[in-house]
C-alpha cells in the first residue's frame, strides 16, 4: 500500500467501525422487541399532540436557520435568508444521509456559491455555531441535575455533570483568549505570503467572528435563538409524551434531549438511527417506561427530527443543479 492510499484506507476503515458500532446500538435498541405489539404502539399516537409536535420540529429549524443568518452578520452583509435556508436544510440533509458529516461543507459552498457570503466568515459562523450549542448542551446537563431521579445513576454515566461545567468553562475561556491568541499568531508571523498570507486573512477572520460576539448587538440575538431552538426540542420531546400517554414531564423531556444529542455527536451511521434509538430509550428507563412504549417513542421522534430537513433538504439538492445558483 502506498503511503497516498493510506489515508483513504485508515478514512475507510474508520467508517466502516462507525456504522458497525451504531448498528450494533440499533440492535441492542430493539432486542427482545415485540413485533407484534409496536405497530398498535405506533397507530396509538394521537394525531392531533403528533400535529404540534411537528409544528415544534419546524419551529425548532426555522429558529435554527435565522441563528445562522444573525451569525452571519460579522461579514460584510447579511445574506439573504432564502440562500441561508437553502444552504442550511441541504446541509442537514446531507448529514442525514451521510456516515460522517459533510453537510457543514456542503453548506459553505451552497452559501459561497450564492455570491453573498465569503467562504472564511461562512466558515467561522458554524463554528460559533457549534460551539453555541456544546455550551447549550453543558447548560442543559447542569440545569437537569437537581431534578432527575436517583435511579437516573444506573443508565447515565456520574461524570457527565462535571463534564458539562469543565466544557462550559473552556468555551468561556476559549472566547476570551483566542483575540489574543490570534493577535499573537498575526504578530509573530508577520507580513506572510502565500499559504502564510491565506492563513492570516481565516486567523482575521475568526478574530472578527470573536469579537463580534461580544458585541450585545450579536451576541443577545445569537444566545436568545440558540435558547428558543433548545426550548422547541425539548417541547417536541413533551408533546410526544402526551401523544403516547406517556406521563413524564419536562426532566424527563431534556433528559431524551441531553442523551440523545451526546449520541448523535460521533455521527456513527446514516441516519443515525442506531445511535438515536439506543439514546432516546435510555433516557426513558429511568422513568419506568415501558420497553415497547419507549421503542415506540424513539422511532417516532426520530421520524419527526429527520424527515423535515431530508426531505426539504433533499429536494433542494435535487433541484439545486437544475436550477443552478440563485444571486439574490
Amino acid at each position: 500500500m502506498t503511503d497516498s492510499e493510506r489515508p483513504s484506507y485508515r478514512a475507510a476503515t474508520l467508517t466502516a467501525l462507525k456504522v458497525l458500532a451504531g448498528t450494533a446500538l440499533l440492535l441492542l435498541s430493539v432486542w427482545g422487541l415485540d413485533w407484534r405489539a409496536l405497530p398498535g404502539h405506533l397507530a396509538a399516537a394521537k394525531p392531533g399532540w403528533l400535529g404540534l409536535a411537528l409544528l415544534a420540529v419546524l419551529g425548532g429549524l426555522a429558529l435554527r436557520i435565522l441563528r445562522w443568518q444573525v451569525l452571519l452578520t460579522h461579514g460584510a452583509e447579511r445574506p439573504a435568508l432564502p440562500a441561508v435556508s437553502e444552504a442550511y436544510l441541504a446541509g442537514q440533509a446531507a448529514n442525514i444521509v451521510m456516515p460522517f458529516r459533510g453537510g457543514e461543507l456542503i453548506r459553505l459552498g451552497l452559501l459561497a456559491g450564492q455570491g453573498s457570503v465569503g467562504l472564511a466568515p461562512a466558515g467561522v459562523s458554524i463554528v460559533i455555531e457549534k460551539a453555541l450549542d456544546l455550551l447549550a448542551l453543558a447548560g442543559l446537563a447542569l440545569v437537569l441535575l437537581p431534578s432527575l431521579p436517583a435511579s437516573v445513576t444506573d443508565v447515565v454515566p456520574g461524570w457527565l455533570f462535571p463534564a458539562a461545567g469543565v466544557t462550559i468553562s473552556l468555551l468561556a475561556l476559549g472566547l476570551l483568549v483566542s483575540p489574543w491568541l490570534i493577535g499573537w499568531i498575526r504578530s509573530a508571523r508577520g507580513g506572510a505570503q502565500g499559504w502564510g498570507g491565506q492563513l492570516m486573512r481565516a486567523l482575521d477572520e475568526a478574530a472578527a467572528a470573536v469579537h463580534a460576539m461580544r458585541r450585545p448587538a450579536l451576541a443577545i440575538p445569537a444566545v436568545t435563538l440558540t435558547l428558543l431552538a433548545w426550548g422547541a426540542m425539548i417541547a417536541t420531546n413533551a408533546l410526544l409524551f402526551r401523544a403516547l400517554d406517556l406521563p413524564l414531564g419536562a426532566t424527563a423531556a431534556g433528559l431524551v434531549m441531553l442523551l440523545v444529542m451526546i449520541g448523535l455527536l460521533p455521527a456513527l451511521m446514516p441516519g443515525n438511527i442506531g445511535p438515536f434509538y439506543f439514546f432516546a430509550r435510555l433516557a426513558l428507563l429511568p422513568f419506568q417506561v415501558d420497553p415497547q412504549l419507549a421503542i415506540a417513542f424513539s422511532i417516532l421522534l426520530h421520524l419527526l427530527v429527520t424527515l423535515p430537513p431530508l426531505l426539504g433538504g433533499g429536494l433542494l439538492l435535487l433541484t439545486y443543479r437544475r436550477r443552478g445558483p440563485s444571486r439574490s
